[in-house]
């Protein structure tokens, strides 16, 4: 996981990096386990917080997103009612996070594809997560917007 305040990496070299990490596992089971616990690491929504607007659209598990701004650079907090979708949108939200705003919105992330895992995921699964990322992308466009 990348430390908060760290210097700013793109997104498209996040992305390689973290494909690099999770493709040296192997096993498909052994990687998706691996990913349940990355999303534990992720910085949540705190609960007190969880509120309608902050919910991603199209996904069959609750999932929570509050995009920020913090020294010019992308913060995201997230949470989802299961540990399985927690996992996979936290590499989603690492790719993004503390990177410049207009890369973020430039940049649509194939990381879950790149890891190996989009395959195993369900077509409800798969529509969840790329609506994920494009709210990462609108939410991030919308404070360009207002910058």
């Amino acid at each position: 996981m990348i430390e908060p305040g760290a210097s700013p990496v793109s997104p498209e070299a996040r992305e390689a990096a973290l494909a690099g990490r999770f493709l040296q596992i192997d096993d498909p089971q052994e990687r998706m386990a691996v990913v349940m616990a990355h999303g534990k690491k992720w910085p949540p929504v705190p609960e007190n917080e969880r509120a309608e607007e902050l919910i991603v659209p199209g996904c069959s598990s609750r999932v929570w997103l509050a995009v920020s701004v913090r020294e010019g650079k992308t913060e995201l907090l997230m949470a989802a009612d299961s540990v399985l979708v927690q996992g996979l949108a936290s590499l989603i939200c690492e790719v993004y996070q503390d990177a410049a705003l207009e890369d973020v919105v430039a940049f649509p992330t194939a990381i879950l594809e790149r890891c190996g895992l989009w395959r195993q995921l369900s077509p409800t699964r798969q529509n969840g997560l790329e609506s994920l990322r494009q709210t990462i992308q609108l939410r991030t466009k919308a404070l360009l917007s207002h910058a």
